[in-house]
């Protein structure tokens, strides 16, 4: 009874630090069985568990006393090794994670209960069984996940129910929706600092920008004061936009751009442009949009309110400047126009501001007063932050990466005088044009980099082909298995006398 309880007891020890991060990627994948078993697979999840499995089966040729407790010190072992690491972005126990454990619990139990007789009369089968069992957590996470869903549709419609309640009962509040495939969270970062010193403003925190986040954060954070809910909207499927504007009905758009992402997902440009116009047909009063990103903006929405660089934009930003401290431009709207400083650099980053300034400019409050507001802006974190040392600046784009974001990026990286290396994992979510899109990628870090760090040698081959395609010397280009690696390797890299830039582009999550 005694090697009974231990094995049990060392089987749950085990099972749960896998089960842990099983639920981990789960949550990483947002709870979608496609991404997660593409990320199992990704992370070679089961050849460990193959070799756990050929130990078992070499364990189950002893006798039943030694082959127990050699079942029992594997388990234990796993279940230490098992420890999680530190992650980028670590497990949040919310309510449906405490459920997903509960479930799978529930499953470990009824298991252990229907093999009782078994591990009475036949331990090393039972071990043999458990450890199979083990093998297959994934699957349980997944089938849990399966289990709780129908839970999870009752308790999101009665939070959605519930917060569009709250929003119908705050009269003098207007929502602000925003989207598009690149910028909308640093437009929403933006338009929040320039309306809060007039105004009462919520705004989605975080990566809040799905149905369940939303609702998170009207049910936790509206109060009946607030005059603006500035809403970020995310989506990776036709119909997420519009699923979103029917619970808090924005009455002001804006679309911030519509470019290539998540292409694994939406599969075509044009279903990216479908998904994204649906805040446009939700929207009741004022709608904006970025005239160079949506070269059809007018023809589609002729009442539309579009900003950019090119000069047919209502609102429009000129002469662009930029260095280490910062950027400098003009806006210009009918007759008006005045000069602009931030902190913040890049030529996205103006068209991300000038949006920002024109929806706070249509809501009553003048250029003159936004010239302050804009000095004030802090760039979002890991969106192209500029950190000064004593031998070397970092421009930190880690966030995510994208086709646009990545030459942008590139080309501020350009601009600076000194050494320029690159870190990156490439580009994801892109689907089958990931391949073409990262050797595209390749070819411009040749003609713009000095040297060149590789994070992961699968993920960065497209990358490292497209550079080599251009003839570029082989001893620069530096494949590294880890982040780490290759931020210390830059540091101490010697190039010359010249300062190092350091440009940070990507850094994929744990699911990758």
């Amino acid at each position: 009874m005694t090697y009974a309880i231990l094995l049990i007891c060392s089987y749950l020890f085990a099972t749960y630090y896998l089960l842990r991060r099983s639920i981990h990627m789960l949550q990483l994948s947002s709870y979608q069985a496609p991404s997660y078993f593409k990320t199992v697979i990704n992370l070679k999840w089961f050849f460990p568990h193959i070799v756990e499995l050929l130990f078992a089966l070499v364990f189950f040729l002893f006798a039943p006393k030694v082959s127990t407790i050699l079942f029992i010190i594997m388990f234990a072992l796993i279940g230490i090794f098992s420890l999680p690491p530190k992650a980028k972005k670590p497990l949040v126990f919310t309510h449906r994670v405490q459920r997903l454990f509960a479930t799978c619990l529930i499953i470990n139990i009824a298991l252990i209960f229907l093999l009782t007789g078994l591990i009475v009369k036949n331990i090393k089968l039972a071990s043999l069984i458990l450890i199979s069992f083990y093998v297959f957590a994934a699957f349980i996470a997944q089938i849990a996940n399966l289990i709780n869903r129908p839970l999870e549709k009752i308790l999101g419609n009665r939070y959605i129910v519930d917060a569009k309640k709250k929003l119908k009962s705050a009269t003098s509040l207007s929502v602000i929706g925003i989207t598009g495939s690149y910028g909308k969270t640093s437009v929403k970062h933006y338009l929040h600092t320039l309306l809060s010193e007039k105004y009462e403003v919520l705004m989605t925190p975080q990566s809040f920008n799905t149905p369940l986040g939303i609702v998170r954060t009207i049910r936790g954070n509206l109060r009946p004061t607030h005059e603006y809910f500035v809403c970020e909207m995310g989506a990776r499927h036709i119909g997420d936009i519009k699923e979103i504007c029917d619970i808090v009905h924005p009455k002001i758009g804006i679309i911030t751009s519509i470019g290539e992402q998540h292409l694994e997902t939406f599969k075509t440009l044009e279903n990216i442009k479908k998904t994204k116009l649906e805040l446009a047909h939700s929207t009741t009063e004022l709608l904006f949009m970025n005239g160079d990103s949506i070269k059809d903006a007018k023809q589609l929405f002729p009442n539309c309110v579009t900003y950019g660089l090119n000069p047919e934009n209502e609102y429009r930003a000129t002469n662009i400047k930029y260095s280490e401290n910062g950027m400098c431009f003009t806006v210009t709207v009918a007759n008006e126009s005045a000069e602009f400083t931030t902190d913040l650099i890049g030529e996205h980053n103006a068209q991300n501001i000038l949006g920002a300034i024109a929806i706070s400019h249509k809501l009553n409050i003048p250029l003159k007063d936004l010239v302050v507001r804009v000095k004030k802006l802090k760039s979002v974190e890991h969106r192209l932050q500029i950190q000064k040392n004593a031998d070397y600046t970092i421009i930190d784009d880690s966030y995510n990466s994208n086709p646009q974001g990545a030459k942008m990026a590139l080309d501020i990286l350009h601009s600076f005088d000194g050494h320029k290396i690159i870190i990156t994992p490439g580009m994801v979510e892109l689907g089958e044009k990931q391949n073409e899109l990262n050797f595209a990628f390749g070819k411009l870090i040749a003609k713009t980099c000095d040297a060149v760090f590789l994070v992961g040698k699968a993920q960065t081959q497209s990358i490292y082909d497209g550079i080599v395609s251009e003839n570029y010397n082989n001893e620069r280009i530096f494949v590294v298995p880890s982040f780490i690696d290759a931020i210390s390797a830059a540091k101490s890299i010697n190039l010359g006398e010249k300062r190092k830039i350091i440009l940070i582009e990507n850094d994929l999550p744990d699911n990758y």
